[in-house]
């Protein structure tokens, strides 16, 4: 009896040691009988799907931007993630805490962003199409930083650092990073390709028009091929089409090469710099098909 009543102790104690491989080991169905072991297990694994649904990202790309409503004074960071996804999700904008050690130094502390599943009862129709991508943007002051005797911005994920130098001209600002690790910077220029330019004085625009364009035209969808192939970058987040006083399309681009604004006059009139090719419906023997339609592009300051 006694070996048998130790047998009996030493196969309990080893009772939360099985739990963890199987949880529906730990006791039989039906029994009043609550191991804590089920609680901690049952536990742990919806924090590990609460954790699964937040995503430290191992790289980050950073852009220098102006918005329409930003003021004169100031620019933006746009830190974006270049995982694109589709579908039943939806991505929460990327976390990140700014702190300043004065002087010299602005840390950049990225957490993360979360990714949701959204529930719908149709897969097929009941999800959004367009791709989705998490950034964050930080809106900055010139007057702030240089009062504050900013030289140097700290970026983190909370396991890898990158350091960004700054550089102040009479109206332009340079970034330039010394190391890429995480933190990418994106349309580097100078002979080195090293640094990261701004103007604000908008010396680096350039607004292309279609005059040629009708509606219907995917005119958007041609200039975002025919600004990757000219070394365009949007001004903002994403390319966006105005039209101008005549209802012409028109975008704005920063032009970081400076090869387009070359191409433009003293006198400011727009030259053209090239074409983009549209679809178009057209009725032939064959019924409507598409055919492909050039339409030239003009280049002017904004």
């Amino acid at each position: 009896m006694r070996i048998i009543l130790l047998l009996s102790i030493l196969l309990s104690l080893g009772y939360p040691a099985r739990a963890q491989e199987n949880e529906s080991q730990i006791h039989a169905p039906g029994s009043i009988y609550q191991n804590p072991a089920v609680d901690e297990i049952r536990r742990l694994k919806k924090e590990s799907r609460e954790k699964n649904d937040f995503i430290t990202p191992s790289r980050i790309n950073i852009s220098l931007v102006k918005h329409g409503y930003m003021d004169d004074d100031q620019f933006g960071i746009l830190m974006s993630v270049p995982e694109v996804v589709s579908g039943c999700f939806e991505l929460s904008p990327l976390q990140y805490e700014t702190t300043f050690i004065d002087p010299y130094y602005m840390d950049v502390k990225v957490k993360d962003y979360q990714r949701k599943v959204i529930e719908t009862s149709n897969v097929a129709s009941g999800c959004p199409a367009q791709n989705k991508m998490s950034t964050a943007l930080m809106v900055l002051n010139k007057s702030d930083l240089q009062q504050r005797e900013t030289r140097q911005i700290r970026f983190s994920n909370g396991q890898v650092s990158d350091y960004y130098d700054i550089a102040w001209g009479e109206k332009t600002l340079t970034l330039r990073p010394q190391s890429m690790v995480v933190f990418k910077a994106q349309n580097l220029e100078g002979a080195m390709k090293d640094q990261m330019n701004f103007h604000f004085d908008g010396s680096d625009r350039v607004a292309l028009r279609v005059p040629m364009a009708k509606a219907g035209d995917d005119v958007a969808g041609a200039m975002v091929r025919f600004a990757s192939q000219n070394a365009l970058t949007p001004v903002g987040e994403n390319i966006t089409e105005s039209t101008d006083s005549a209802g012409v399309p028109m975008f704005i681009f920063r032009d970081v090469t400076g090869r387009v604004i070359s191409q433009i006059g003293s006198d400011g009139a727009p030259v053209n710099i090239g074409n983009i090719t549209v679809g178009r419906p057209y009725d032939g023997p064959q019924g409507r098909t598409t055919t492909a339609v050039p339409l030239n592009v003009y280049a002017s300051k904004p």
